[in-house]
């Protein structure tokens, strides 16, 4: 998948998702594309952060992959945009001893 990012007075975390007639010739594939990116953005949004827009468009390798993997790379490029919010270390004594 590519990520672009847009920066503006009114973004929020917003998401597009692209999945175009070149890359996926049936209404189907295109379908579980923008289907897998929806979800994976959805269980993920909470981990992101920044006044931004997220525009994310589909490959054709993700028709050959699970969603956890969908998961892992949306992290990983969201990461390099700079839009993961950092893991907060555990505090004393929260640790479950």
């Amino acid at each position: 998948m590519v990520m672009w990012v847009r920066n503006g007075r009114d973004a929020n975390l917003r998401l597009g998702v692209i999945a175009s007639r070149r890359s996926f010739r049936r209404a189907v594939d295109r379908a579980r594309a923008k289907r897998l990116l929806r979800e994976a953005y959805r269980l993920n949004r909470a981990k992101l952060r920044g006044k931004v827009d997220v525009i994310l468009l589909a490959r054709p390798a993700i028709l050959g992959v699970k969603r956890q993997a969908v998961d892992k790379d949306l992290m990983v490029l969201a990461r390099k945009a700079g839009l993961k919010r950092r893991d907060r270390p555990n505090e004393k004594g929260n640790d479950g001893d």
